[in-house]
């Protein structure tokens, strides 16, 4: 019910802006006001918000997302694929696609798994995390018993309610601005490289 709604609205959306436009074309005098203030009411409604929720954003990107590394820790090389060994990565290309290809390790890949059974390394996802801002974050949080070693922030937002309720992706941004090119690696991996290093 919930997805018929949505394509309903988004339809009868511009077809409403077309029709009131159109009308205030033909009209005069009251009738053609009238029709203005309903067109431009039309656009205000869904994206009126839109500024205020962009600066509220970016000004908390400014001091929330990112990488922030607390403490740094030497690993044994035991904690890192031996060279030579073959790992899967993920390719990125000029034109923004992946793919996924089996590649041998350089000695200086961090080894996940083992990394994962000596300390706490967890993803959370969290809704709405200021008042009136339709914010998201998507945090990694990288622990040793109870101390904080570092972590990595990427927020979502800055569209205004009608992009967070009728767009798949809740329309808006990220940031940091994830720019897939090759090279990239992604944020929330690269926490790890960042905070850990090998011990020679």
């Amino acid at each position: 019910m919930i997805g018929l709604f949505v394509i309903t609205v988004t339809l009868l959306y511009p077809i409403a802006l077309v029709y009131f436009l159109w009308s205030a074309v033909k009209s005069k005098g009251e009738k053609r006001l009238g029709m203005l203030m309903l067109f431009f009411a039309l656009i205000l409604i869904p994206f009126g918000d839109v500024p205020f929720n962009l600066y509220r954003f970016n000004k908390l990107c400014e001091k929330e997302a990112g990488i922030f590394v607390y403490h740094k820790v030497g690993l044994p090389p035991e904690y890192f694929v031996k060279e030579g060994e073959p790992i899967r990565k993920i390719i990125y290309r000029e034109n923004g696609g992946s793919g996924s290809r089996e590649v041998k390790a350089k000695g200086n890949e961090i080894d996940i798994e083992k990394l994962k059974a000596r300390y706490q390394i967890e993803d959370h996802s969290k809704k709405d995390i200021v008042s009136r801002g339709y914010v998201s974050s998507y945090t990694t949080t990288v622990m040793d018993g109870e101390k904080l070693l570092g972590k990595a922030v990427t927020l979502y937002g800055g569209g205004g309610w009608f992009f967070r309720k009728f767009t798949p992706g809740g329309g808006g941004k990220s940031c940091p601005e994830k720019i897939r090119r090759p090279g990239y690696v992604d944020m929330h991996k690269k926490v790890l490289y960042e905070i850990f290093y090998k011990i020679t």
